[in-house]
């Protein structure tokens, strides 16, 4: 399985350009993304529900976790899945066309950050 985790508070716009790109990427539909989203941004969420490039599994937080919690609960949510690979994603991530520029992956549990084609 492979995973894209999202973490999005108060920029609609530039979720929607990490969208828009993420849409553009090969391979999009073989990944699964799972954006967490702070509470109360409803133009946040409309720009993920809007999204059908791939299967997105909406998280919206309870309260408010600020960016590192934030970051950390999507993360143990695509490890929970036994995902194979995970991207992160900030909602102001600018990248090119191919998610394998940078993939986070599982060993043993341990994480590792691998770096190809760049």
């Amino acid at each position: 399985m492979k995973v894209i985790t999202m973490t999005a508070y108060r920029r609609p716009q530039y979720t929607r350009e990490v969208l828009d790109a993420l849409a553009q990427c090969d391979g999009i539909g073989d990944w699964t993304l799972i954006p967490n989203v702070e509470p109360g941004n409803t133009e946040v969420i409309a720009a993920f529900r809007d999204f059908h490039a791939c299967e997105c599994r909406l998280v919206v937080n309870e309260r408010r976790l600020g960016l590192n919690r934030n970051t950390l609960a999507a993360l143990m949510r695509a490890f929970h899945m036994k995902a194979d690979h995970v991207v992160h994603l900030k909602d102001d991530t600018a990248f090119e066309h191919h998610l394998d520029q940078l993939l986070v992956t599982t060993t043993s549990r341990r994480l590792r950050v691998v770096r190809l084609h760049l």
